[in-house]
Order: structure tokens, then C-alpha cells, then sequence
């Protein structure tokens, strides 16, 4: 099989979701031992089937599970490293590849953070790059041309069929969620379809 020439999509979401009302007090009713952990993990089950349905509906073409199964992302990630440690100067950047998954560069880059386009220079001709343009710590709805002008201002310098656009991380790396309810987080993930669709087609 021929390797695709265009990514499966350009609007991405990897990461967390807010976790909702339901699964929260579930959530507490487990840690307080008023419900069995079972039942918990049918109600985690339930809310991932229903996010799905929501990225449906807003035309994501990916879906994940929201990470409704987490309590804290700092932490799980923390008691998984067994020992390996990582310094805060330094970032990987990640290239999607043509199958949909990730490919995982070899140098780490000194970076600003939220700075400039420029490592982008960097990427190898094909290697699809998702750009984490609208924040998940504020409610705040970006506007579309702003998006459009840094999607602009990337194109400088990596072709703009390998950019693609997503929210800069998730929405709740604990469970109790960043400062925006669920109607402003799919407002975001709207915004962001609505404006791949426009930039791409």
C-alpha cells in the first residue's frame, strides 16, 4: 500500500477533556468506598461513549477517551517513570506520520515556550506538524483570524500541507479540569474544525 499524501485530518485533539458532572461524583462516591470500583468503570465507560458522540457531532475526524479514566496527569506520568528524569529547558517537537500515529525526533530543541515558528525549520519534508494554537487554560474563544495569521505565519516555514491544528494540550490534567465549562471547551474544538475546514478545505 502507497503511503497517504495527506494526513487523515487536519483539526486534532490529543489529551484530556473535562470529566463530567456524573463521572466526578462517581469519582468521589469510589474514593469515599460508597460505590465499588466497577461501578465506576461503567460509568467512565459510559462517558467515553459519549464524548465520541460529541467529537462526532462537532466533525472531529480522531477521538480518544478523553483520558476519563485518570485523576491526575502529572502523576500518573510521574510514578510511570521509574527513576527517568527530563529537564525543563529542553523540548521535543512531535511529527505525525502518514499512518495517523507518531514519530518521535532524536534532538531536543531550546525553545521559548508559546515563542516562534522558527524550530519548524527543522522538519523533514512529509512529516506532518500539529500546531497547539487555542489554549485550554482559558475560556477566552480565540478568534479565527488570529488562528489563520500564526497558521500563516508557521506556513513560513514548513509547507503548509504539513501543519495541521489542535488545542495546545488537554483541558484537565487533573480531574477537577482548567477554568472553562464543557459548552466553552467544545466551543474551542468547534473553532478549531471550522477553521481547518477553511484553511485546508
Amino acid at each position: 500500500m502507497a503511503p497517504r499524501a495527506t494526513p487523515l485530518f487536519r483539526a486534532d485533539h490529543v489529551g484530556s477533556l473535562l470529566q463530567p458532572p456524573a463521572l466526578l461524583e462517581a469519582r468521589a462516591r469510589a474514593a469515599e468506598g460508597t460505590i465499588p470500583g466497577e461501578a465506576l468503570r461503567e460509568v467512565e465507560d459510559a462517558a467515553v461513549v459519549a464524548v465520541v458522540r460529541i467529537w462526532e457531532d462537532l466533525g472531529l475526524q480522531s477521538a480518544t477517551d478523553g483520558e476519563f479514566r485518570r485523576t491526575s496527569r502529572h502523576m500518573d506520568f510521574i510514578y510511570r517513570l521509574r527513576g527517568v528524569s527530563r529537564t525543563s529547558e529542553s523540548t521535543e517537537i512531535h511529527f505525525r506520520n502518514e499512518r495517523g500515529g507518531l514519530d518521535f525526533t532524536s534532538a531536543a530543541l531550546r525553545v521559548e515556550r508559546s515563542g516562534g515558528f522558527e524550530p519548524l525549520r527543522l522538519v523533514p519534508p512529509g512529516k506532518l506538524v500539529v500546531l497547539g494554537l487555542v489554549t485550554t487554560k482559558r475560556p477566552a474563544l480565540e478568534s479565527k483570524y488570529d488562528l489563520k495569521r500564526r497558521i500563516d505565519e508557521a506556513a513560513r516555514y514548513v509547507p503548509l500541507e504539513q501543519l495541521c491544528l489542535s488545542p495546545q494540550c488537554g483541558y484537565s490534567s487533573t480531574v477537577e479540569g482548567n477554568e472553562l465549562t464543557e459548552d466553552e471547551e467544545r466551543a474551542k474544538l468547534a473553532l478549531i474544525v471550522e477553521t481547518a475546514a477553511e484553511v485546508w478545505g
